[in-house]
């Protein structure tokens, strides 16, 4: 299953061997977990609400980084609300806590339909949460693994990506978030169009299809849009690179379109409700003409592509940058200097095959391209202005971007010592 494909008959021995490598890395990630026992919730945020504010301690400090905040208000409501539902034989639909009531299904990031939401289904909440922030950065080295495998890189570069991955800025900075439910199974994603091109039809249809269908129910919509697009966009540039034709370019399309249409379809119980919804968002329909609301990246925060606390943080209160754009936005630009150094030996190294051109080219080109569409830059402002496109905040362009590089640093690994 993880081997490269024509590489002989396919080892779990491996893959279960990287598995134990991710689990063995969470430890020091969750120290308070796996050491003490403890839920990866932030439980002492209670005390900056009502009724809890009330007993505080007096010397407590207010927490700013809001990510971890929302985990408290936002998503364990959500998870509570489903699980109670469910329990009650009923569909989760409706909030009927807050204000008049408020769409629950509807929300999209309530992910009422993600299978690991099981997780809270079967234990109580804060068990069930710990356990769904650790297997989501565990998913995400485990895709970035096979899909590193189906790419041809070797065991231990694959490794190297798998580790990479899972432990990126942007998966790490919001890993109490929904975007990492999301990038987790990009790899996945985008091993699909990779196992179709090298005619591994049936394998690189069910992967488009499962990849596509769980980075839709993960509950991020902006950012599942942006890995489709990118993923979208290397498919493609292959096609054109390898030039393509006839029943060579029309069996992938048919087989991508066949996915993306099973995707849909799988996914229709939660995109309609949303889509009907949608127009009553404040946020969706004021985007377009405020601004402040498109949370462009200034360009200020490039350095953070090499040192992510560069611009300090607002959990220590030393943040000097601009503050109009969170600094856990700033935090997630950083893949790693690891990866840094296998692109800068990409670049050293000649003598690519063609196969190797074409990919590093594909996946270059959408990563450079979604790069410039986080920022300010006036020569896109067309693109920007499409319809959908408009509504997007535009610092979710950088996921795709951050996937890109990691694998291009592998592949410079890879080239380097082969």
């Amino acid at each position: 299953m993880i081997n490269a494909p024509n590489a002989g008959s396919p080892s779990w021995k491996p893959l279960i061997f990287q598995g134990l490598v991710l689990a063995a890395l969470l430890i020091p990630l969750f120290p308070g977990v796996f050491l003490a026992g403890e839920a990866a919730v932030p439980g002492g945020l209670l005390f900056e609400r009502l009724p809890w504010k009330c007993y505080a301690p007096e010397d407590m400090e207010i927490t700013k980084n809001w990510p971890t905040v929302e985990t408290l208000v936002f998503f364990n409501k959500c998870y509570v609300l489903t699980k109670e539902a469910l329990l009650n034989g009923e569909w989760p639909l409706w909030n009927h806590l807050e204000i008049t009531g408020l769409p629950l299904l509807a929300n999209f990031q309530s992910a009422v339909f993600y299978p690991p939401r099981l997780l809270h289904l079967l234990f109580d909440i804060y068990t069930g949460t710990t356990l769904f922030v650790l297997l989501k950065l565990w998913f995400a080295g485990m895709t970035a693994y096979c899909c590193a495998r189906v790419f041809r890189l070797n065991a231990y570069v694959a490794c190297f990506v798998s580790v990479a991955w899972m432990l990126s800025g942007y998966n790490l900075t919001w890993a109490y978030w929904s975007p990492p439910d999301v990038s987790a199974w990009a790899p996945m994603l985008l091993m699909g169009p990779e196992l179709i091109l090298q005619r591994y039809h049936r394998a690189g249809f069910f992967s488009l299809a499962l990849g596509g269908t769980l980075l839709i129910l993960a509950g991020h919509p902006e950012t599942a849009f942006v890995f489709g697009l990118g993923v979208g966009a290397y498919f493609f540039l292959r096609c054109a690179f390898e030039r393509r034709w006839g029943r060579e370019l029309g069996v992938p399309m048919l087989l991508a379109g066949g996915a993306w249409g099973l995707v849909l379809l799988v996914c229709s119980a939660q995109i309609l409700p949303f889509i009907e919804y949608l127009p009553a968002s404040s946020n969706f329909v004021n985007r377009p003409e405020l601004e402040h609301m498109q949370k462009f990246l200034p360009p200020s925060v490039t350095v953070a592509l090499w040192v992510p606390r560069f611009y300090g943080h607002m959990a220590d209160g030393n943040y000097w940058g601009d503050i109009s754009i969170n600094t856990n936005f700033v935090c997630f630009l950083y893949p790693g200097i690891a990866v840094w150094t296998g692109i800068a030996l990409l670049l050293g190294r000649r003598g690519f095959t063609n196969a190797e051109r074409h990919r590093i080219l594909a996946l270059a080109a959408p990563a450079v391209l979604f790069f410039l569409m986080a920022f300010p830059v006036p020569l896109l402002n067309p693109i920007q202005k499409l319809p959908l496109l408009d509504s997007m905040w535009r610092c979710y362009y950088v996921a795709f971007t951050m996937l890109a590089l990691t694998f291009l640093g592998g592949m410079g690994y890879s080239k380097w010592f082969s």
